[in-house]
């Protein structure tokens, strides 16, 4: 018949649809490289700001552990509470305490940079009729000085591990070795 219309069913217009919204999503996000990787949007600067604890160096400097951000799309960026607990799966804060109150050495790095490099060496034993030391890692709290958007010096930037291995999570153990309540 001249003119008439065809007839589509459901599942085609459907699919119609469903193509149009993928275009749509596609032109709105726009290309996709390996050269442009999915960046995450950081929370805002007074989320990222907010104190969650005060702890004091051993020269009586207060050193603050702000919440700051963390997100595995960009695993390098970030600082803070978040990063700890995300990135290098320390959850204790204890140890956190422990590594600004009584490192085991303290350095500046890169000299002149006002950031300070905690070290300490965390340790598991296995016990029974005596203790026997079956693990070690070096353990490394980043602390900056320099402000932070007008809120104060930043703080403390990370904590992680020196594994073997190179990988991201502090072992298990460092949560309880260096845990100063």
């Amino acid at each position: 018949m001249p003119g008439a219309r065809p007839v589509r069913s459901a599942a085609s217009t459907y699919a119609r649809g469903l193509l149009a919204a993928v275009v749509l999503l596609m032109a709105c996000a726009g290309p996709a490289t390996a050269d442009e990787p999915f960046r995450p949007p950081r929370p805002p600067i007074d989320q990222q700001a907010e104190i969650i604890d005060n702890f004091y160096n051993p020269s009586g400097v207060p050193v603050h552990l702000r919440r700051g951000f963390w997100n595995a799309g960009a695993p390098n960026a970030g600082f803070g509470w978040e990063k700890i607990r995300g990135k290098h799966q320390v959850s204790n804060m204890g140890v956190v305490r422990q590594m600004v109150h009584a490192p085991g050495r303290i350095y500046e790095n890169p000299p002149g940079s006002n950031r300070w490099i905690h070290e300490h060496i965390a340790r598991r034993f296995r016990c029974g009729f005596g203790c026997l030391e079956v693990e070690q890692v070096t353990v490394k709290l980043v602390v900056d000085h320099n402000d932070f958007h007008g809120r104060g010096p930043i703080g403390i930037i990370t904590l992680y591990c020196e594994n073997p291995d190179r990988s991201w999570a502090c072992p298990a153990y460092v949560n309880n070795a260096l845990n100063a309540t």
